[in-house]
């Protein structure tokens, strides 16, 4: 159990004190704080001009191993995860971080320069906003295989969010336009015809001109592509490993949080 002082100690060490932390409360309300504080401060820094966030990240990964080296923790190599905390390791990668085994330390990845945790927060934040429930559960359920370590089932599970999403925005695209004849058209909404309604309507949300769809709905345009990528030969040919079900899940993030900010701005929320 830490006490105040180590607490104090800490929050020097950190460079965290004044930044509005109050000392004088109890040590739960100052854990409360600090943690509010980065997540409302990621990019923080500190005297040095160093990340705070990336130096406790690695102090704590530092611990982890030397318990690993010393027995007093695990790392189970087949399925990525530490003993004492199943969940950091595939938290670490979702959000663009990796582990250097060797030398002990956090290593950053093409996933944080693209924001891809940033991203993650909107598309959710969106689907709450346009009761967007089913895709919303959809998309936890994803994330829940993901942590599971259960990759066969998150890749199906991504495949059926992003089927979800694209037809919630297209539904709710011809209930904006219900005159438009080239969406109404369309009888059942998939994902592929959800992709005629986003390319035809009066404020398209797929780009002609950047390739995004050709208008034959082929996958030689971007965003059919992308759909049949996530499904190759079925929902889960295989048993995928964490490198490829990171690379669907960043996939999926980076593309469907492109979709939904073009979206907001066409249709923004309002009731029928």
């Amino acid at each position: 159990m830490v006490s105040h002082a180590e607490m104090n100690n800490k929050i020097v060490f950190y460079d965290l004190d004044g930044r509005g932390i109050d000392l004088k409360e109890s040590l739960p309300n100052i854990r409360n704080a600090v943690g509010q504080y980065l997540i409302s401060n990621p990019n923080v820094v500190d005297n040095h001009g160093d990340s705070i966030l990336l130096r406790m990240m690695n102090n704590v990964v530092e611990k982890m191993l030397q318990n690993v080296a010393m027995g007093i923790d695990g790392f189970d190599e087949e399925r990525k995860e530490f003993r004492s905390d199943r969940d950091f390791y595939r938290f670490l990668r979702l959000d663009g971080y990796d582990i250097n085994f060797q030398n002990l330390c956090i290593v950053e990845d093409l996933a944080l320069y693209l924001q891809v945790a940033e991203k993650n927060d909107e598309i959710i934040e969106m689907l709450k906003r346009y009761d967007f429930n089913t895709s919303l559960g959809h998309y936890n359920q994803a994330k829940s295989s993901y942590l599971g370590a259960n990759y066969a089932a998150l890749n199906g599970q991504l495949r059926t969010f992003v089927e979800a999403i694209f037809q919630d925005m297209a539904a709710y695209i011809r209930h904006c336009e219900p005159a438009n004849a080239d969406i109404n058209i369309v009888n059942e909404i998939n994902a592929q015809s959800a992709m005629i309604i986003f390319a035809k309507c009066n404020y398209p949300i797929l780009n002609f001109n950047l390739n995004e769809w050709d208008g034959n709905n082929q996958t030689m345009s971007y965003f059919p592509a992308f759909w049949k990528r996530l499904h190759p030969q079925g929902c889960h040919p295989g048993l995928p490993e964490m490198n490829e079900a990171i690379y669907r899940f960043q996939l999926v993030v980076l593309n469907i949080e492109l979709l939904v900010s073009r979206f907001q701005l066409a249709y923004p929320l309002r009731n029928f």
